[in-house]
């Protein structure tokens, strides 16, 4: 509970949150400069932590005073990190993804990488928002979060779901249409949203 309010203590104004908050960091000194926003901010798992912990004790109050810095952050997330033709989410760039050796994301070019992984914590993290709206007596904000993940799984099955291997891969979102000789392509559209990366 104690890390879950750390977090959620550096929520900034836009819903950034610190991929770590080192103690050496504290509020009078600030945040590191690559720990900005301009990378990737904290794993959308807050939630999850919260929703676990209030499983586990059927108490949410100690969350009510912070649960609209937890919405900011799922915000952030929806705004700066998630495709727009797709729905996916991506990561902005290889640094902290927890999978370091994973070629679909690391040494990539920034903003392509719709990692089946990210997807996969972001639904969850999800479910729990609205698992934790409905514990605070929020049912409107609830149904809301119960409708993002369901889009959200929706898009995965769509776009991420392999049918001849029957495997969930991440997906890249490079496909853009760079006519060398826009005659040459006159009415010729890119119909695919992303590739399938089948790592």
């Amino acid at each position: 509970q104690g890390c879950v309010l750390n977090y959620l203590e550096f929520t900034r104004p836009n819903g950034a949150i610190p991929i770590c908050v080192p103690r050496d960091h504290a509020k009078t000194a600030g945040i590191p400069d690559w720990l900005t926003p301009q990378n990737n901010i904290c794993k959308p798992i807050l939630g999850q932590f919260a929703a676990f912990l209030v499983q586990q004790t059927g108490n949410a109050e100690w969350l009510r005073p912070y649960f609209e810095r937890l919405q900011r952050f799922h915000g952030y997330y929806a705004r700066e990190q998630q495709e727009a033709k797709t729905g996916l989410f991506f990561w902005k760039n290889d640094l902290a993804i927890g999978t370091d050796n994973d070629p679909c994301t690391f040494a990539r070019p920034e903003n392509s990488s719709g990692s089946i992984y990210l997807n996969s914590l972001m639904h969850r993290e999800l479910l729990a928002g609205a698992f934790l709206a409905q514990q605070l007596g929020d049912s409107g904000v609830a149904a809301e979060y119960t409708e993002r993940a369901t889009r959200l799984q929706a898009a995965v099955r769509q776009y991420c779901w392999d049918q001849r291997d029957r495997f969930f891969y991440s997906v890249d979102f490079q496909s853009k249409l760079r006519p060398a000789f826009p005659w040459l392509h006159q009415g010729l559209g890119c119909f695919w949203p992303c590739l399938m990366m089948r790592v």
